[in-house]
């Protein structure tokens, strides 16, 4: 990418996109009012996600404040979580696993700590969250096609996070608001993955890894998955999946089975599950 310095803050932009950072041009925490075709989309305090709108196509963009000392002194060790998104978006897509386009990242430092950082990446026209999916395809479909969708879903679910672990990586937020469906017309419906600053990838992924990452989804999914009543046959389509994607997870099918049983708890569990508690069966 390109760096380029507009105001305090410090972009880098991708190939053949730094035209967009005029639109970007006095983008700031506090004066979001000022951008224009900026629509803030949800705000909380010391962040916002948003769409902007520019003759050249729209753009997700989100940023987020650091006001805390320990995380302003942290900062100064490290690159931001923005930066470090960014270049997630670019590995996951090399590795050909579905991810918004990432288009700029931005800094502010001051004293060489944090201060604020941005993020931006290619709108997806149509995409919803799995979740707002779900609502909309139980209100327009008949049961019997409801539940066909539900089953393939199911199997691109595991599919999408046997991809991950076949790269040695696992999402600590895999949930039906951080994965989006893409549906284009008269086509199969596409999963992406969003929100990489809780992606992690190691440098040897272990089997306690794998047991974790497939662990947890029973509590991030925990709304879809109660939802569609899932039963064996739907954890069967979602490992199915899953090995289709990873083969190297297990020698056959049936073993990946016998090995992953176990780890998932019986029930969605009441509470989040913590990795430091977490010990394979």
């Amino acid at each position: 990418g390109t760096d380029v310095r507009l105001g305090r803050v410090l972009w880098r932009a991708a190939p053949d996109r730094e035209a967009l950072l005029e639109a970007l041009r006095g983008l700031r925490m506090g004066r979001l009012g000022e951008v224009a075709g900026l629509e803030v989309l949800r705000q909380k305090p010391g962040r916002f996600w948003g769409r902007l709108r520019t003759a050249g196509g729209d753009y997700f963009v989100k940023g987020r404040r650091l006001d805390r000392f320990r995380r302003l002194f942290r900062s100064l060790l490290r690159p931001s979580p923005m930066r470090e998104e960014w270049r997630k978006a670019w590995w996951l897509r090399s590795r050909g696993v579905a991810t918004p386009e990432p288009v700029a990242v931005g800094e502010v430092r001051r004293l060489g700590a944090l201060v604020e950082s941005y993020y931006v990446c290619r709108w997806l026209p149509g995409a919803l969250s799995l979740r707002a999916y779900l609502d909309e395809k139980e209100r327009a479909l008949g049961p019997r096609e409801l539940a066909r969708l539900r089953a393939r879903l199911t199997r691109l679910l595991g599919g999408l996070l046997g991809e991950l672990h076949a790269h040695r990586a696992y999402h600590w937020e895999f949930h039906d608001t951080n994965i989006l469906v893409e549906e284009p017309e008269g086509g199969a419906p596409r999963l992406v993955l969003i929100d990489l600053d809780h992606l992690q990838v190691r440098e040897r992924f272990t089997e306690e890894d794998r047991a974790w990452s497939l662990h947890q989804v029973a509590w991030y999914l925990r709304k879809p998955l109660a939802r569609w009543p899932p039963g064996i046959r739907g954890v069967l389509r979602f490992l199915r999946g899953y090995h289709e994607a990873d083969p190297a997870s297990a020698p056959t099918f049936r073993a990946l089975v016998e090995k992953v049983l176990p780890w998932l708890p019986a029930e969605p569990p009441a509470s989040r599950p913590r990795r430091r508690r977490f010990r394979a069966a």
